[in-house]
């Protein structure tokens, strides 16, 4: 049994270093084909939103990473893809749903076992300008804060087009009067 999961696991390595060539390589159907056949959908899912984000496809890396996050794996890999799934959210303009990921990013975080605390607050702090998940929270808010303001304004532009259109029809109505 231990003979059969170590093989899996070197199975698995071997076919994400054959992605990740393929990807390097710009071929990155093939590599997604490959992806197919890694037994881990965790891991298949953190290197298939990889590839689809250098491909172009957010809107693609965004759903792969939702189905690797939904596909267990070990604790490291799940936050990584929280951390994927979280920015591509925010970059698509998916207010709610960035924040929902956000939360579950930093429960991952706080909740862990597998870190100590300088690596917490790594997560938590992040690696450069705006990585962690302190950044990613101020962000998804911001952009919830902006998508706010966006549709109060778009309210009031209706109402006073509204308006207007009442003003005119009824300007119009007083002169065909007379």
């Amino acid at each position: 049994m231990i003979a059969l999961l170590v093989m899996t696991a070197a199975l698995g390595q071997d076919l994400l270093g054959e992605a990740q060539r393929l990807q390097s390589e710009g071929r990155y159907l093939a590599a997604l084909a490959v992806l197919e056949q890694v037994p881990d959908p965790a891991r298949a899912g953190l290197q298939r939103t990889l590839c689809l984000w250098t491909a172009g496809d957010l809107g693609g890396a965004l759903r792969a990473a939702q189905v690797g996050i939904e596909g267990g794996g070990d604790p490291d890999t799940r936050r990584q893809l929280l951390w994927r799934a979280t920015s591509l959210a925010t970059e698509l303009g998916e207010a709610e749903l960035a924040l929902d990921l956000v939360t579950r990013w930093e429960e991952a975080v706080s909740g862990a076992t597998d870190l100590d605390g300088q690596a917490r607050d790594q997560w938590r702090e992040g690696w450069g300008p705006g990585t962690g998940t302190k950044a990613a929270r101020r962000q998804a808010e911001e952009l919830v804060g902006r998508l706010d303001a966006a549709s109060r304004g778009e309210s009031r532009a209706r109402w006073v087009s509204a308006l207007m259109t009442t003003l005119v029809l009824g300007g119009m109505i007083a002169l065909a009067r007379r």
